[in-house]
């Protein structure tokens, strides 16, 4: 059953609409939903709407005043009322007021002469006054604006609509009044080129921000040297370094004792052509020295932790394998290190088992295809290349190839693990017996 039964009532709906002349929302607010509904439901059983002018005659208009074109027309354009004004004398909200407007085809105001700007700051449309103002007088906008007691930025745009050019930004900023020496040329000449002072020292004694001494030189075109810097005025010194010798602008910068991007400043300035990245990058001298820095940051722990958590370095299935024999069969004695879990690196090299008994004995699990030399060029990842590796600190290693272990027994492989733990045993007990007997 519908929540509002009288909607589907369609003889219902017509009598209240059309005999009885009540609105949608009269009729939704006997009904207790909304008016958009009723309409909606009027639509479905085809049931005519009244147009606008057939409304007005069954009920009277709120505002009549806003039906008459020529009222209207009076009071907006000929005397010279806002929308708000209008809208304050029938008692209702501008926006109505707005709408008839458009309604009627009736012409919009300017936004100046709309707001009441015109009648309330007449001397804003006064080309002539303003010239003598902002050119002759050479006062600024905000001067011009507390003076007439507006926003200056309503007279900002009354000079723009006037056609009067505007000052230049850093004539604007700097304050004619309060530095005049800032607009003297030959006082800046002397102070800055004669006497050697720099733009601090000019500064402190008008007692002014460096950036408007700064502007200064800019506006009369006086050359600013880099006293601080001396050689990234000389353009030759940087053709030198960074065309001939081939230096970036770091190596430069660390040279002069200044910034990167102060040396880039400097280059553009001479027009000396930037290199791209890509042909730095290529050059031998850059590849030596990033593999330099590569190799001490894979010394920092907390890196290569980073490095290979990022990667999800975990052991494979021949590593686990040879990890669950050795827990097995020797237990407490070694330890799966190839994810770093140990985080012991030696050489540079992360072995894949170390033992943890004090032993300088490794365990390497090696797969054929990335160790036998056919999917790498890198000799460190070869059987030759690890040991070699690994024996200048002092480890003995035992390589495990897949292809060997697969064919063993679990027993059998722990069996060569234990006689590589014993060799190593023998050896340290001959070396004794021969410094006993010495």
């Amino acid at each position: 059953m519908s929540k509002y039964p009288q909607l589907e009532d369609k003889e219902w709906l017509y009598k209240k609409y059309w005999v009885e002349k009540l609105s949608t929302a009269e009729i939704a607010k006997e009904v207790g939903c909304s008016a958009a509904l009723v309409l909606k439901r009027m639509k479905m059983m085809n049931i005519k709407t009244r147009s606008l002018s057939e409304a007005n005659r069954v009920k009277p208009v709120r505002y009549p005043q806003l039906l008459d074109r020529d009222w209207l027309y009076q009071k907006y354009w000929k005397e010279g009322l806002a929308a708000y004004e209008i809208a304050k004398e029938l008692g209702c909200v501008p926006s109505v007021v707005l709408d008839r407007l458009v309604q009627l085809d009736i012409p919009r105001r300017k936004a100046a002469r709309r707001l009441g700007l015109y009648s309330k700051y007449p001397e804003l449309y006064d080309v002539d006054w303003l010239k003598e103002q902002y050119v002759e007088k050479q006062r600024t906008c905000p001067d011009i604006a507390r003076s007439l007691g507006c926003d200056s930025s309503w007279v900002l745009r009354a000079i723009e609509r006037a056609g009067i050019e505007r000052r230049k930004s850093a004539y604007y900023n700097i304050g004619k009044y309060k530095y005049p020496e800032l607009h003297d040329k030959d006082w800046l000449v002397q102070k800055y080129i004669t006497e050697e002072l720099s733009t601090k020292d000019i500064a402190t004694i008008l007692g002014c921000s460096q950036t408007l001494v700064v502007r200064a030189l800019n506006s009369f075109e006086i050359p600013i040297s880099r006293r601080k810097y001396r050689k990234l005025g000389d353009k030759d010194f940087l053709w030198q370094r960074y065309i001939v010798e081939r230096k970036n602008m770091t190596e430069i910068a660390e040279e002069v004792g200044c910034s990167s991007r102060t040396v880039l400043t400097s280059l553009r300035q001479f027009g000396i052509p930037i290199r791209e990245r890509k042909e730095w990058a290529n050059e031998e001298r850059y590849k030596q020295k990033l593999s330099a820095a590569t190799k001490r940051m894979w010394k920092d722990k907390n890196y290569v932790r980073t490095i290979l958590d990022s990667c999800y370095a975990k052991p494979n299935n021949f590593e686990k394998r040879i990890d669950d024999i050795l827990q097995k069969f020797i237990p407490n004695e070694w330890r799966y290190n190839g994810g770093f879990e140990c985080e012991i690196m030696i050489g540079g090299l992360i072995p894949d088992f170390v033992n943890i008994n004090g032993r300088k004995q490794l365990i390497e699990a090696f797969g054929d295809p990335f160790h036998d030399g056919r999917f790498t060029s890198s000799w460190k990842r070869t059987e030759f290349g690890r040991k070699a590796v690994f024996s200048q600190f002092g480890y003995d290693v035992l390589i495990l190839w897949y292809s060997d272990v697969k064919k063993m027994t679990d027993e059998e492989v722990a069996e060569v693990v234990k006689q590589f733990m014993e060799t190593k045993t023998k050896t340290k007990s001959k070396k004794h017996r021969k410094r006993a007997r010495k």
